[in-house]
Order: structure tokens, then C-alpha cells, then sequence
């Protein structure tokens, strides 16, 4: 439990060879959910510049193409997060790979990480900095082509900061089309 809670820390300080660290050994130790801490690793290096090192030698490619390998079922199911991972990671299987842009702060997400920081500027300032970097690398794409929940989920997530603000005529407006959306999409 501790080096789960450590991998998060380090991941809320953008200290990501850090966090890759305890992924790593959450890998080894943990029988939990091995494909979610060897998807964790790969998401870990993949933040890393390119001309990075990359601790052990590992390679993020490698690590995600293994995670579905590592697939279990507890009680009768696979976790949900596992089964996410699983199907991020399936973009890697391909000859040319098509990156995920930040896996980390979609896990990050997930596991409600967004507001264990909400309290701390200058952690959510680096994260802003991390999306606007990953903004500008994505910049070429015209429209999404894999991630079809990411609509629904922004809409929804704009709906409760409207509800925050007093704003529940907007608020009902955007989860009505969130519903739509998401309707359409599957």
C-alpha cells in the first residue's frame, strides 16, 4: 500500500522516474493487478523526454504491448482499471504505434488523483503545463479517432463546475448532451 501511495505522490509532483520506480516495484511485489502497475511503468516512461534515459533499460513500446498479457480476473471480473489499461495499451500493438499523449494523468483521473491536488496550485499548475505541452504535440489532429468517451466525460465535467458556479440551467444543457453524445458513440 505504501509504495501505491508513493507512486501517486511522486506522479502529483511530475516526478515521474520516481513514480515509475514504485510501479516497478509494485510490478514485482503486488499481486493485485500486474498489467495496471506494468501499464503504469510504460505510462511513467512515456512522459519522459525522448532523449531521456530510461531507468533499467526498459522500453515504454515494450511494456505496453506486455500488458495485456498479464490480464486477471478477481472474482470472476477484471477490474475495471485493468480492463482501461488493457485497452489503452492495445494501441502499441500495432507496427506503427500510435502514442498516447498522457496516460498517466488519464489514470490520474480515474483514481479521482485530480482532486487530491485541487488544493495545491502549484501541483495543478504543473499539471497544466503538462497538458498544454501535450496540446502542442497534438496539435495536427483534426478530429479524435480512438477516445470516444472523452467528449461525454468533458462535457459531464464541465456540467459540474457549472453546477459549482450556480449555473444549473447551462449545467442540465451540457449533461443532456453529454447523454447524447455518449449515446451516439457507442
Amino acid at each position: 500500500m505504501c509504495y501505491w501511495e508513493l507512486m501517486w505522490c511522486f506522479t502529483y509532483k511530475r516526478a515521474w522516474k520516481m513514480a515509475y520506480f514504485y510501479a516497478d516495484l509494485l510490478s514485482k511485489e503486488s499481486r493485485w493487478s500486474k498489467a495496471m502497475y506494468v501499464y503504469m511503468k510504460a505510462a511513467y516512461l512515456s512522459m519522459l523526454r525522448e532523449d531521456e534515459a530510461r531507468p533499467f533499460g526498459e522500453d515504454e513500446v515494450d511494456l505496453f504491448r506486455q500488458v495485456s498479457t498479464f490480464k486477471q480476473k478477481i472474482a470472476g471480473k477484471s477490474p475495471p482499471t485493468e480492463k482501461f489499461a488493457i485497452r489503452k495499451a492495445r494501441r502499441y500493438k500495432a507496427h506503427c504505434p500510435i502514442r498516447l499523449p498522457v496516460p498517466v494523468l488519464e489514470m490520474m483521473y480515474m483514481w479521482n488523483g485530480f482532486s487530491m491536488i485541487s488544493m495545491r496550485p502549484e501541483l495543478t499548475e504543473g499539471m497544466m503545463q503538462t497538458l498544454v505541452e501535450a496540446e502542442h504535440s497534438l496539435l495536427d489532429e483534426k478530429k479524435i479517432r480512438f477516445d470516444h468517451y472523452l467528449v461525454p466525460n468533458c462535457l459531464v465535467e464541465l456540467g459540474l463546475l457549472y453546477i459549482d458556479q450556480g449555473r444549473r440551467d447551462e449545467a442540465i444543457k451540457l449533461l443532456h448532451k453529454a447523454r447524447c453524445v455518449h449515446a451516439v458513440g457507442h
